[in-house]
């Protein structure tokens, strides 16, 4: 056996399980044999090791003394140990040794896929088949030898391990906190674990409808069975999310299908686990109303209610993209109360806030709902005014002083506010951002208030600002 044929088998496992597989289904031997696909690779894994091995042992392993007893050679330990295996599961031996002409047919075929000249595939065939044939003398030679009171104690003896592996995962099954249920493919339940009674009905105790079975006629819920039907129709995973309601309530469940893991074919079905997600999706929501309430709180003035700057870009943004894309027009106006410091410092800083308050409201009353409203620092007020150009001075004034005369009359009557107002309108070019916007506005205000100041006017003013492209 040359190192690329070596590598060719040991490479193949792949290949080799589904050909022996293929064969396995053909004549019937998917009955009586292992329904998971690690047990077949494991098979052919050993196979594969055995022979590979062959090839350094004497080269009169391929060739059979009259007197050869096979009790110290590997090739046949290997051959020895699957017959007892297989005899303990109740295997005859002409049924084992007919399933192993398929597993020497299918390494016969690896080698003849192997594409070799002609005289190394011949002496890879006839080297494969000698080493099967040792193999096959050394089982039939161990099963001859055993008794039959040898081999019933041997049954019995496989029997109890079995019952006991039943039971075993029985046990697992009934214990897990999640129901889980197994449906033929017709949509009738073959098992389901005591997590899985509450669903169906039945009695809750441990292994209640293993050993009812036959006897329990137990209806599936209209919604399982719709998820049932989709998944034996499509032999695919389904995961989906259903909310039942029951005596208790409604309850989120989490439900994951999936086929058989059968490479045999001899069981179809679908297996079912279902887990109860109520407090988790509770608490999911929960989570989300209050990143919504942190959200709204990091965006909202928590003095006035306003919008903060943080929420006025994110609302003025947007508006800015419109007016740039549609050129229609967009007003911003900048606002701030005169000596607030003086307010704090004469009235108490209840007081101050009070005024902020109270011109904030005064703010919202006088513009539209569509307009936005917002107070970017502490005594910093602006107002976006979208589809709207340049306001008349004195009437935008004069509604927001009765507007601001009306929350006064409720404070102290000793007080008094002013304000100034600036305005700038939006130009593409010149405004390239909300901040641009923002800072012409500003100057103009403070252009105007300074002018004020200059003239001895404290009452409230406004100026307007319409700018061109440079």
């Amino acid at each position: 056996m040359t190192a690329d044929l070596r590598t060719w088998l040991v490479d193949g496992e792949g290949w080799l399980m589904r050909s022996i597989l293929a064969y396995a289904q053909r004549q019937g031997y998917t009955e009586y044999t292992s329904t998971l696909e690690e047990a077949w690779r494991i098979s052919i894994q050993g196979l594969s090791e055995t022979l590979v091995n062959a090839f350094d042992l004497d080269p009169e392993v391929t060739e059979f003394s009259a007197d050869e007893s096979f009790a110290d050679d590997p090739v046949s330990a290997f051959a020895v140990l699957e017959a007892a295996r297989h005899r303990e599961r109740g295997i005859s031996l002409p049924m084992f040794l007919g399933l192993f002409k398929y597993y020497r047919q299918s390494y016969l075929d690896r080698v003849a896929d192997a594409k070799l000249g002609l005289a190394e595939t011949e002496s890879a065939l006839f080297f494969v088949t000698r080493i099967f044939d040792r193999m096959e003398i050394a089982f039939c030679s161990a099963w001859a030898q055993l008794g039959g009171g040898d081999n019933l104690r041997a049954l019995q003896d496989a029997n109890r391990r079995m019952t006991n592996e039943k039971n075993r995962f029985l046990t697992v099954a009934e214990s897990l906190g999640s129901p889980v249920l197994l449906f033929d493919d017709e949509g009738r339940i073959l098992y389901a674990n005591q997590a899985a009674a509450p669903l169906l009905g039945i009695a809750d105790r441990p292994g209640s409808f293993y050993y009812s079975a036959g006897t329990l006629q137990v209806p599936v819920p209209r919604w399982l069975d719709e998820l049932v039907t989709r998944a034996n129709a499509s032999r695919s995973l389904v995961h989906r999310e259903r909310t039942v309601t029951g005596a208790n309530g409604e309850t989120v469940l989490q439900v994951r299908l999936h086929p058989m893991l059968d490479v045999s074919g001899k069981f179809e079905g679908t297996v079912a686990v279902i887990h109860d997600v109520t407090e988790l999706r509770l608490a999911e929501r929960a989570l989300a109303v209050r990143a919504n309430e942190l959200e709204e709180l990091s965006s909202t003035d928590s003095l006035t209610g306003l919008a903060n700057r943080r929420g006025l870009a994110a609302i003025a943004d947007g508006q800015l993209a419109i007016a740039r894309r549609t050129g229609r027009p967009l007003t911003l106006m900048y606002a701030d109360l005169n000596d607030l410091k003086q307010i704090n410092d004469r009235h108490g800083h209840a007081a101050g806030d009070a005024a902020l308050v109270a011109f904030a409201t005064a703010l919202r009353r006088t513009f539209r709902t569509a307009d936005i409203v917002a107070r970017i620092g502490g005594d910093e007020f602006v107002v976006v005014m979208p589809d709207q150009g340049p306001p008349e001075e004195s009437s935008l004034t004069e509604r927001i002083e009765q507007s601001l005369s009306c929350e006064l009359a409720r404070l102290d009557d000793t007080m008094r506010v002013s304000f100034s107002l600036g305005w700038a309108s939006f130009d593409a070019d010149r405004h390239p951002s909300l901040h641009m916007l923002i800072a012409d506005a500003d100057a103009a205000m403070y252009a105007r208030k300074r002018e004020h100041q200059g003239l001895g006017e404290p009452s409230p003013a406004l100026e307007g600002t319409r700018h061109r492209p440079d």
